[in-house]
C-alpha cells in the first residue's frame, strides 16, 4: 500500500515538472527575439566561401515605387501590389525559418516577382527580375538545406524538414527552367 502510495506521489511530481518545464520552453520561445534573413543566410553559407564573391540581387533588395496621384489608374494599382508585396517578402523572410514556414516565403517572393514583373517595361528589365527571384530561391533553399542537415536523424521532424527541402529545391529548378527558356527567346 505504501508503495503504491509513494509511486502516485512520485508519477504525480514528474508530470507536474514536465508540464511546468514544457511551460517555460514555449513561454521561452515566444518571447524569444525574432530571427533575420541575414543570421539564417550565415548559417546557410559554406564556410570556405570566398569572400571576394559579391552578394547576388534578390527581390527583396528592392526599393518601394512612388505612388502618385497623376499615375494612370493602373500603374498606380500595380505599384501599390509591388509595395505591399515587398513588405509582405521582406516580413516572411525576416521571419523564416523560425516563424514563418518555407511555403508561405515561397509564395510572398513569387506575389513579389509576378508585382515587379508587371512594372517591368523592357525585356532587359524583366530578365533581371527572373534573375533576383532565382537568387531568392537559391538562398532559401539553403536555409532548408541547413534546417534539413541539422535536424539530424531520421524521424518526424527530419521528413517534414525533407519534404520542406524538396519542395524549396523544386520551385528553384522550375525557375531556373523558365528563366534560362526566356534567355533563349532573347
Amino acid at each position: 500500500m505504501l508503495i503504491n502510495k509513494v509511486k502516485t506521489v512520485a508519477a504525480m511530481l514528474l508530470a507536474v515538472g514536465l508540464l511546468a518545464g514544457g511551460t517555460g520552453l514555449v513561454a521561452r520561445s515566444a518571447v524569444a527575439p525574432q530571427e533575420t534573413l541575414a543570421p539564417a543566410l550565415a548559417r546557410a553559407e559554406p564556410k570556405d566561401t570566398p569572400k571576394e564573391e559579391k552578394k547576388k540581387p534578390l527581390l527583396t533588395d528592392g526599393k518601394e515605387r512612388k505612388v502618385l496621384p497623376t499615375d494612370p489608374a493602373l500603374s498606380r494599382l500595380q505599384k501599390e501590389l509591388y509595395n505591399t508585396a515587398l513588405l509582405q517578402a521582406r516580413l516572411s523572410l525576416e521571419r523564416f525559418p523560425r516563424y514563418t514556414t518555407e511555403a508561405a516565403v515561397l509564395e510572398s517572393i513569387q506575389m513579389l516577382y509576378e508585382a515587379e514583373l508587371a512594372l517591368a517595361e523592357k525585356q532587359a528589365d524583366r530578365l533581371a527580375v527572373m534573375e533576383k527571384r532565382l537568387n531568392s530561391l537559391v538562398e532559401i533553399e539553403k536555409i532548408c538545406e541547413e534546417r534539413y542537415k541539422e535536424s539530424g536523424a531520421p524521424g518526424a521532424r527530419n521528413v517534414f524538414r525533407h519534404q520542406d527541402l524538396l519542395y524549396s529545391r523544386e520551385k528553384r529548378l522550375e525557375v531556373e527552367i523558365q528563366l534560362l527558356k526566356a534567355k533563349q527567346k532573347r
